[in-house]
């Protein structure tokens, strides 16, 4: 294993386009943050034939994958070391052949793509957010998910184009949101989906989901979602995504200190 450069660019995406929306966060985040980073870097499993497995490291979560659907314990188990990584992600056929005893907290989901744009559902109501709206998407996301959530980073994602925020406003205030994130080339992944509970069952969530995808497929991007109920995925698969595969998160019981 070595860590790859920005001479490796060209390469990895050959590597990582076999499977291009199971690989999004890969080609997102290296296309988006290169190999410099001080949060992000790059490992490759190669040899005369060419690459084997990949391990993205991002701050302190690390990726795996591989197009021949293995990767080794052994390498997995150093950059848990070095890098002090708080949870491993990848396929899930990949994750079950991982041993990772420190890691007891699992979650799976299903991983869809959109490949047709749909032109049955209503985005009348949906605009595109501005970077004025990021603390009032945030206060939105927040009520939600029950989780913290950064103005600055939605900001710095609209102004750098990795990112942006499509919502219904009602009564003046923002009623629903649907947001993209890792957007590349020609992939994007859809996040965020959330709407006050006062606004739900009016179909503004799949209003914003659907403007989001159709405007990400208009401009060659393919976009992809994750999600893990049934009440989800009926809406989803609505709206014509559909499913690609499932992805494992294995995070740490006990959280490690810097």
């Amino acid at each position: 294993m070595r860590k790859c450069t920005e001479q490796d660019r060209s390469a990895l995406n050959r590597y990582l386009d076999v499977n291009p929306a199971l690989n999004l966060f890969f080609i997102g985040d290296i296309e988006n943050n290169g190999f410099d980073s001080d949060f992000q870097q790059v490992y490759a499993e190669e040899d005369g034939q060419g690459f084997h497995a990949v391990y993205l490291v991002y701050r302190r979560n690390l990726c795996v994958m591989s197009n021949e659907n293995h990767v080794r314990q052994d390498l997995v188990d150093q950059l848990i070391r070095s890098c002090r990584i708080q949870a491993v992600n990848g396929s899930r056929e990949l994750m079950e052949q991982l041993s990772l005893p420190d890691f007891t907290r699992r979650d799976d989901c299903l991983f869809a793509r959109m490949a047709v744009p749909n032109e049955m559902v209503d985005t009348g109501l949906v605009e595109r957010l501005l970077p004025q709206d990021a603390e009032e998407i945030v206060k939105i996301e927040e009520e939600a998910f029950h989780m913290p959530g950064s103005a600055d980073a939605i900001r710095r994602s609209m102004k750098d184009g990795s990112g942006r925020v499509y919502g219904i406003r009602e009564g003046g205030a923002i009623a629903a949101v649907a947001e993209s994130t890792a957007e590349c080339r020609n992939l994007a992944m859809v996040v965020g989906i959330c709407t006050r509970p006062q606004h739900r069952q009016k179909g503004y969530a799949s209003a914003c989901i659907t403007r989001l995808s159709n405007d990400l497929l208009k401009e060659g991007k393919t976009p992809c979602l994750f999600y893990d109920n049934p009440a989800a995925a009926r809406i989803y698969k609505a709206l014509g995504y559909q499913d690609i595969g499932t992805w494992s998160m294995a995070r740490r019981a006990v959280a490690q200190n810097d």
